[in-house]
């Protein structure tokens, strides 16, 4: 078989002179078996010695002696034929193995040079091996990503907020203590929110690294603090509060309620709007004003606070109006200084 895979004039020759060449590769790799002459020497000497020593004292041979010899020397001669030392133990093929295998070898094959090259050549295109981006639309397409981390923050903080607005018993009876502007928590968000929504305007195309960099980390501060304000709040509900606010915050929140329930007839309107403005006094730690009632789904969508005297309406809005900072673009207001 080695010799075969090896003969270089195997895979030049023309067909019809292949089966020609495959015998006399094969005829050449044949060797006649060789004896062990050390083996047969020493044998043959001391049957030879037997035989003469028998006639020379007239000893008759008898036959199965003589039987027994020839066992010994046929036994001994045939396992004196060995395989030459030089000769590894390959796979011996017949010859219609052997042909098969010169006509596979003769097979076209790819180059070496065309095997090892690892890029195709210049001017094709490995339609399986995908385009890299040009390293400037890359770094483009980080700074577009990064940005845009920064407007989700600030998305996601303001979606916190309004859902904690829409939210009555969060409002007033579970995290009232989020509109405390004096808690360190709260104040802390409150400037962090300011920082990042500020940091979040520079943002343009025009942007800096190092801007992108100060903007991602108020966004991680902002994120921090609002869930530490907020799991602070609501730890501590009302229990900080005097019993008169704590009080107040309790009625406020039923009479908001009836005044934002689609099922209250509208003759009620303007003494649940009255006794709100009463008792909203009566709040000083987590104050809010009646532009948090006016925001409501129901009471914004039928304008249920018109119900009230414009000019009291106007007077309240002044006596509960503080100098604040906007939480959204459209008016969400979260504290009161």
């Amino acid at each position: 078989m080695l010799a075969i895979l090896t003969d270089q004039p195997t895979t030049t020759v023309s067909d019809a002179d292949l089966p020609e060449r495959v015998r006399t590769v094969m005829d050449t790799i044949k060797r006649p078996a060789r004896v062990r002459p050390f083996v047969w020497v020493p044998v043959t000497l001391l049957v030879a010695v037997g035989v003469v020593v028998s006639y020379a004292i007239h000893m008759p041979l008898n036959p199965m002696l003589l039987t027994f010899l020839v066992l010994i020397f046929g036994a001994v001669g045939a396992a004196g034929v060995i395989r030459p030392k030089d000769d590894p133990p390959y796979h011996q093929i017949d010859f219609a193995d052997a042909l098969a295998l010169a006509q596979y070898r003769r097979q076209p094959t790819i180059p070496a040079s065309a095997r090892l090259r690892l890029n195709p050549p210049t001017g094709q295109k490995d339609l399986h091996k995908p385009i890299a981006e040009p390293p400037a639309k890359r770094i483009t397409g980080q700074r577009a990503k990064r940005i845009a981390e920064v407007h989700a923050a600030l998305a996601e903080l303001d979606q916190e907020w309004l859902e904690y607005e829409l939210d009555l018993r969060a409002w007033f009876l579970t995290k009232p203590q989020l509109r405390n502007s004096d808690d360190p928590a709260v104040a802390a968000y409150r400037d962090a929110y300011v920082t990042l929504r500020d940091k979040a305007a520079e943002l343009t195309d025009s942007a800096t690294e190092s801007q992108i960099d100060d903007a991602q980390r108020a966004a991680r501060t902002a994120l921090k603090t609002w869930h530490d304000a907020n799991a602070l709040a609501l730890e501590r509900g009302v229990n900080d509060l005097s019993p008169s606010e704590e009080a107040a915050l309790s009625r406020l929140y039923g009479l908001v309620s009836q005044l934002n329930d689609r099922s209250t007839p509208k003759a009620m309107w303007p003494h649940l709007i009255t006794v709100i403005t009463r008792t909203m006094d009566k709040l000083t730690t987590v104050p809010f004003t009646l532009d948090y009632i006016a925001g409501l789904p129901v009471i914004e969508a039928e304008s249920r606070l018109q119900e009230l005297a414009p000019g009291s309406f106007r007077a309240a809005r002044h006596s509960h109006s503080v100098s604040q900072t906007d939480h959204t673009a459209t008016g969400h207001t979260p504290w009161a200084n």
